[in-house]
C-alpha cells in the first residue's frame, strides 16, 4: 500500500499500533483462559470473569485499530476500510453489550438471573456472540483489501485475509446444532488468525512511525 506519511498518518499509526497491541494481548489472554477452562483448571466464577473480561477489552481496541486502518488507507481503497470500520462497529456493539451484561449483571448475581441473560450453547446471547465475531471476521476481510501484496503490507494483508476466511469454521463451531467440546476445536484456528493478524498489524503501524 503506497503511503504518504502526514501528521494525520502519524496520529493514526500511533493509535493503530497501541490499539492493535492491546487487542492482541487481550485476545491472547482470552485464549489462555479458554484453554484453562476446557482443561478444568479454572473455577467459577474466575473462568467467566477472565473470558468475558478479556473479550470485553478486545472489542474497543479492535474497533480503534480498524479506524486507524481507515485513516492510513489511500483514497481509492477507503471504500474497503470504511466497510471494515462499519463491521467493526457492529462487532463492538454486540460484544460490549453481551460482556457488560455478563460481567456486571450475571456474574455478580451468582447466576441467579433470568436464563435468557446467560451465555450458553444456542441461547440468545450465544447467537448474538456468534454474530459479533462474524462481523469481526468480515471487518478483517475488508481491511485486508486495503493493503498491497508485497513486503510487510503483504504479510498484513494475508493475515487479515486469513482471519476473514476462517469465518466458516467459526460459524460451524457456534451454530452446529449439537454442542460438544470437539465442536469448539473446529473454530480454534480463529484464535491463531486473530492474534496473528493483530500482531502483524501492530508491526505495520510501527513501521509507519519509523518513516
Amino acid at each position: 500500500m503506497a503511503v504518504t506519511v502526514s501528521k494525520t498518518d502519524i496520529i493514526a499509526a500511533r493509535l493503530g499500533f497501541y490499539a492493535s497491541m492491546i487487542a492482541a494481548t487481550a485476545t491472547t489472554g482470552y485464549g489462555i483462559a479458554q484453554i484453562l477452562q476446557v482443561l478444568n483448571l479454572l473455577s467459577k466464577p474466575l473462568d467467566d470473569i477472565l473470558i468475558f473480561g478479556f473479550s470485553f477489552c478486545i472489542a474497543p481496541a479492535f474497533l480503534l485499530a480498524m479506524l486507524a486502518v481507515h485513516y492510513i488507507a489511500p483514497a481509492d481503497k477507503r471504500i474497503w476500510s470504511h466497510a471494515s470500520v462499519l463491521c467493526a462497529v457492529l462487532y463492538a456493539m454486540n460484544a460490549l453489550f453481551i460482556y457488560s451484561v455478563q460481567l456486571f449483571t450475571v456474574i455478580p448475581a451468582g447466576g441467579n438471573v433470568d436464563q435468557v441473560l446467560i451465555v450458553g450453547p444456542h441461547s440468545l446471547f450465544w447467537t448474538v456472540d456468534g454474530f459479533a465475531y462474524i462481523f469481526m471476521s468480515c471487518s478483517a476481510l475488508f481491511a485486508s483489501l486495503v493493503f498491497d501484496s508485497k513486503g510487510l503490507p503483504g504479510r498484513t494483508k494475508y493475515f487479515l485475509l486469513a482471519h476473514g476466511l476462517v469465518l466458516p469454521l467459526f460459524c460451524f463451531a457456534y451454530f452446529y446444532p449439537h454442542f460438544a467440546t470437539w465442536v469448539l476445536f473446529i473454530g480454534s484456528p480463529w484464535l491463531i488468525t486473530a492474534i496473528g493478524s493483530l500482531l502483524i498489524l501492530s508491526l505495520y503501524f510501527r513501521s509507519l512511525l519509523r518513516k
